[in-house]
């Protein structure tokens, strides 16, 4: 998920601010009688930058608010994809696959239907790059001693499937949460963080 950067940096900005005018304001009243004249105009110039903070701030937070309901209705998507197609699995992978007959066509030029055979489980070499490339780590060289590469792994092909389609979800899940974060910092972010000179700047010099 997208954290809250942006409010976080805009009630960072608004504290500042705010820590800054009360700083300012002691300064001032310990100085009341000689800056007297000037009081009246400093402080209608720093509420000014106090209420654009505030207000950044909360653009900050729609901003944010935003950005996250559209990457959770996003993964929301995904993950409604990714356990229709695990439904799937059984129909479409069958743990028996069709064996062609050795003659295909019998009795009145008629094709026969192929007998059914068992799929073999896939091996234990396969499993195992599989999972290091789940990973992302590269195998060993060779493989530890006493591990039969070419033994079955007892899981067969509907298995072999399932895992394949939830590793695929979570890829688009993460690609997703990616993309958000671009859109956000290029699109949110970036023109925000340009305002706030810009607006306490002007805020501050009227």
């Amino acid at each position: 998920m997208i954290p809250n950067v942006v409010s976080m940096k805009a009630t960072a900005i608004a504290g500042a601010v705010l820590l800054a005018l009360g700083l300012a304001g002691g300064w001032k009243l310990h100085n009341a009688f000689v800056h007297q004249p000037h009081l009246a105009t400093d402080r209608a110039a720093e509420l000014r930058v106090v209420k654009a903070a505030a207000r950044l701030t909360a653009e900050a937070q729609r901003l944010g608010e935003a950005r996250r309901a559209q990457l959770a209705r996003r993964q929301a998507e995904i993950r409604t994809v990714t356990n229709t197609i695990l439904k799937e699995v059984p129909r479409y992978v069958e743990a028996t696959v069709r064996c062609p007959a050795a003659d295909p066509f019998a009795g009145a030029g008629k094709a026969i239907d192929p007998p059914r055979v068992a799929l073999a489980d896939v091996s234990v070499g396969f499993g195992m790059l599989h999972n290091y490339a789940a990973v992302g780590i590269a195998p060993p060289a060779t493989p530890a001693a006493g591990v039969d590469l070419g033994a079955p792994s007892g899981v067969g092909m509907p298995g072999v499937a399932a895992a394949i389609v939830s590793n695929y979800g979570q890829c688009h899940a993460a690609i997703a949460e990616v993309a958000s974060w671009r859109a956000w910092h290029r699109d949110d972010f970036s023109p925000w963080w340009m305002r706030v000179d810009a607006e306490l700047s002007k805020a501050g010099r009227r």
